[in-house]
């Protein structure tokens, strides 16, 4: 990951830039949250007639007990380096949500195309989940199969 590499901006901060963001962009209610047996924080808002969730996958603290070069660190160092990494991680979803409602403010794209799969179903689930989950759409989408990308030469459009 080379967006927000070392970064200073904490988490509190990325967190209140993004609440802040999705304000300024019509959010009529926000939540954030953490839940450390998933290794996951996230963010969920109402917008447009739906209700999103934003998740940040947050790294686990084992991951750091060493170095990239294999050295041992002390408890204070493997701490250190695992905020360092939800910092980093933080910062790369304001940056994500950033472009998304940009792009949505500029009417080059919608809600709907930018965050469905981030779009919260009544169970709870998102729809991402949801297609993750489900074997058949699994299969459908990982068989390759569908239309080409290209039209065939001499064929028409």
């Amino acid at each position: 990951m080379t967006y927000a590499k070392g970064t200073k901006v904490s988490v509190a901060k990325s967190e209140a830039e993004l609440k802040a963001l999705l304000r300024k962009h019509g959010a009529t209610a926000m939540i954030a949250g953490e839940d450390t047996e998933q290794a996951r924080a996230f963010v969920a808002f109402k917008m447009g007639g739906h209700q999103v969730r934003l998740e940040v996958p947050l790294p686990e603290l084992a991951d750091y007990a060493t170095t990239e070069a294999g050295r041992r660190r002390d408890t204070a160092g493997q701490r250190k380096a695992w905020e360092l990494a939800c910092r980093e991680r933080w910062r790369s979803v304001v940056l994500l949500a950033k472009a998304k409602l940009e792009a949505i403010s500029w009417g080059h794209s919608t809600l709907e195309r930018e965050f469905m799969a981030d779009i919260m179903l009544p169970d709870g689930s998102t729809i991402h989940q949801r297609l993750r989950e489900d074997e058949r759409w699994r299969r459908a989408l990982l068989s390759g199969g569908g239309p080409p990308l290209l039209p065939r030469a001499g064929g028409g459009s």
